[in-house]
């Protein structure tokens, strides 16, 4: 059986979706998915490459400067989700997202 990118992506979408309720989307990477979330790592690795900040991996739990952020500095983010944000930023860094 062919295991291929597409089938694994809904795969991953029914779940989030089943499991969290709200809709999602997910970024494939180096052969790695990433839920792009607003707010979340992925897309807070993605704004600081943006806009040209340094790499500081943090995310918020809900909406920006509405929620509490999440910082690897204070021992806040699991490993998962630092790998996401730094991915987040090497995507942008890349030219991925033209």
């Amino acid at each position: 059986m062919e295991n291929n990118y597409e089938t694994r992506y809904k795969d991953l979408e029914m779940v989030y979706q089943s499991v969290y309720d709200e809709d999602v989307h997910f970024v494939e990477f180096k052969g790695r998915f990433y839920n792009d979330r607003y707010c979340g790592p992925w897309n807070c690795g993605v704004a600081d490459a943006s806009a040209r900040r340094p790499a500081n991996p943090h995310f918020y739990r809900g909406a920006s400067l509405q929620s509490d952020m999440m910082t690897a500095k204070d021992n806040r983010m699991f490993k998962s989700e630092i790998l996401a944000y730094n991915a987040g930023y090497e995507y942008y860094n890349s030219g991925f997202h033209k």
